[in-house]
């Protein structure tokens, strides 16, 4: 298997050409190297030159001007399943500054302006300083090290810009600055566990996914975060008669007083639905839980399930432990008389360390916006660093409900809508940090679907179909990556164009304009070229991407 472990440089410019040189295992002469965007989906950016020097190292040129400004994943195809990744592994920014010292500090340079300053000997006569003669050989031997010096200077002079800093060095100098990166957090869930009835159930136990066959994929470790353990009991159901903020009550049942504490329930059907709660204490109708999530209290349409769960949480943090339901069934070490394990919903709240490229561009914001007691701004920058979350733009609509009210309106950093637990992450920061009297509503961005409509033609030498899916794929990149609110509340007409047009090699002619294509809202009865309104809550998303 191949794998990556360096890139050198890891920071180019986007006007230069760039020889990058990859080490790691594994390489073959037909590895393909490419730089992967991060954006959902992701763009793929072949890379030139490709030479393989051993199979522990390799060289390609990032061309000049062919891969846009960003942080991109590096990643090496030996083909099949033979593929190594390097998350972040390079970055192109702005055309780096004049290098002031390695300028005019060549070793040829060094070695004659030093020869120069060697006078006349002892004798009264000029030192010999032809190659070969003790000056030259004594100044030869110390110029490349010199050059070396200058060489590394102008390295370091760009470090003085956040623009161009990156891990640890991007920490130091957002720290001058009071912003911290955030870190990466654990997926969490629930396992139902079923046993022999009166079974206690250990508070150590530990749980894991299945390893794919034939792969080098590794299982998904979940360790319990229980305090107690717990004696197994039988699963019962039930409808819901009635519920408030904090409780469950269903008037078809007479149980003993806590008789369900430290056992779980389950929303299973209806509102509220997959939310799930350590019982606190029970009466004979009522469960007794923390809270509910806002506005999704459980109600007459709801149905629950009362089990034998543990709560559970990924032995690494990121988002790789977000795995869907019943994908942890398996216990990692055996328990006696356990005989089945699962989590009945998706693990989820697992974050990954917050990138360079987000972190910067947060930092930048703080950095280029101060603080005004409450502005726009504050709002962006307190929702986007509540721990726990990894957000992209943020849309802030003042007065939107009358004086004082303040609406918060929240993407993921992939471009995806945030679920409800994240909104009210994020409501409950933002809480410790407005403005006293401030009314805050954080709100989902609502997905609006834009589909869109083209044909084209390729010059000779060019496959159609594959003309048309980069066109489709560049559309696609470009909607799933505006902001709330699109531009000035649109979706423009003229720039989708533009990404198609300049997302396809060897078009020939292209046509958005006729009747039949161009852009729509989904579900609007006709395609034309009129741009396409937006809420100040909506987010545009790709839908349909039409080639014909």
């Amino acid at each position: 298997m191949t794998t990556i472990s360096s890139v050198s440089p890891s920071l180019s410019a986007v006007g230069v050409d760039t020889t990058l040189e990859i080490g790691g295992t594994g390489f073959l002469t037909t590895s393909i190297v490419t730089l992967l965007s991060p954006e959902d989906p992701p763009v793929v950016y072949p890379l030139a030159n490709f030479q393989l020097v051993t199979s522990s190292l390799v060289r390609v040129v990032v061309p000049a001007n062919t891969v846009p400004i960003g942080f991109y994943t590096v990643v090496v195809d030996n083909g099949g399943e033979d593929v190594a990744q390097l998350e972040n592994g390079f970055r192109i920014s702005v055309n780096l500054p004049v290098r002031p010292f390695q300028t005019n500090n060549t070793t040829d340079i060094i070695q004659a302006r030093v020869m120069d300053r060697i006078g006349i000997a002892p004798n009264g006569l000029p030192y010999d300083k032809r190659q070969g003669q003790v000056p030259w050989d004594m100044t030869a031997a110390q110029a490349p090290e010199f050059e070396k010096l200058y060489k590394r200077l102008d390295d370091l002079f760009p470090q003085g810009f956040a623009q161009f800093m990156g891990g640890s060095l991007l920490d130091l100098r957002a720290e001058e600055h009071g912003v911290l990166r955030n870190t990466a957090s654990f997926s969490q869930t629930v396992m139902e566990v079923t046993a022999a009835v009166g079974t206690v159930i250990p508070s150590t136990i530990s749980f894991s996914t299945t390893a794919t066959p034939n792969t080098t994929d590794r299982p998904l470790i979940f360790n319990s975060v229980e305090t107690a353990p717990i004696q197994f009991a039988n699963p019962i159901a039930g409808l819901v008669t009635s519920a408030t903020t904090t409780s469950l009550t269903d008037n078809t049942v007479a149980w003993a007083t806590d008789l369900w504490r430290g056992y779980y329930v389950l929303i299973t059907l209806g509102k509220g639905i997959n939310q799930w709660r350590k019982i606190i204490n029970n009466s004979a109708t009522t469960l007794n839980v923390e809270d509910w999530d806002a506005g999704n209290v459980p109600d007459l349409t709801s149905t629950y399930k009362v089990f034998t769960g543990v709560h559970a949480q990924a032995a690494v943090a990121g988002r790789n432990g977000n795995v869907l339901a019943g994908a942890i069934n398996r216990l990692a070490v055996p328990v006696s008389f356990v005989s089945r394990v699962s989590n009945p919903v998706p693990a989820r709240d697992g974050v990954d360390r917050e990138s360079d490229r987000l972190f910067l561009s947060r930092f930048l914001l703080t950095v280029r916006q101060r603080s005004a007691g409450g502005n726009d701004t504050d709002y962006q920058i307190w929702a986007r660093e509540t721990p726990g979350t990894s957000l992209g733009p943020v849309s802030v609509i003042e007065e939107w409900a009358g004086y004082g009210t303040v609406k918060v309106v929240i993407v993921n950093s992939d471009n995806t809508i945030p679920d409800s637990a994240t909104v009210g992450k994020v409501y409950d920061y933002i809480q410790t940090r407005r403005p006293i009297g401030a009314h805050v509503t954080v709100e989902a961005a609502v997905a609006a679907l834009v589909e869109a409509r083209f044909t084209l033609t390729v010059k000779d030498g060019f496959n159609l179909v594959a003309v048309q899916e980069q066109v489709r794929s560049a559309i696609t990149t470009f909607l799933n990556a505006q902001p709330v609110g699109g531009e000035d509340g649109h979706v423009m007409f003229y720039r989708v164009q533009q990404a198609a047009i300049a997302g396809g090699d060897g078009i020939d002619t292209f046509d958005m304009y006729s009747t039949g294509y161009g852009i729509r809202r989904a579900g609007a009865p006709t395609f034309s070229t009129a741009n396409v309104t937006l809420t100040g809550t909506e987010k545009p998303v790709a839908g349909t991407i039409t080639a014909v």
